[in-house]
């Protein structure tokens, strides 16, 4: 379904690649509110979510890739990428319209 994350004031939003996107398993999404971020911390940090500032220090990433880890699924994600597309091709107002919901 088309959905506008300001229109309806969304600030964290997650789904699955596979469910919803026909996409490869293993596969999905988070969005974070830009103001939302700062506030929020990893579940653990690695270098995908912090970068060293000192031999003891770190910085966290100021955007949601913060909660990506360490192990990168490279082909999943070049196959949700190619589910997104096809879905986008096709039109998210068609494909809610042809489904149960719309």
């Amino acid at each position: 379904m088309p959905l506008d994350v300001d229109q309806i004031g969304c600030d964290i939003l997650t789904g699955t690649g596979q469910k919803y996107l026909r996409g490869p398993r293993g596969t999905g999404f988070l969005y974070v509110h830009p103001l939302l971020i700062g506030r929020l911390e990893p579940p653990f940090i690695d270098l995908h979510a912090a970068e060293w500032t000192g031999p003891d220090s770190y910085e966290i990433r100021p955007d949601a890739r913060q909660f990506e880890n360490w192990e990168s699924f490279v082909v999943g994600k070049a196959g949700l990428c190619a589910a997104i597309e096809y879905a986008l091709e096709w039109g998210l107002e068609a494909i809610y319209a042809r489904s149960d919901a719309g």
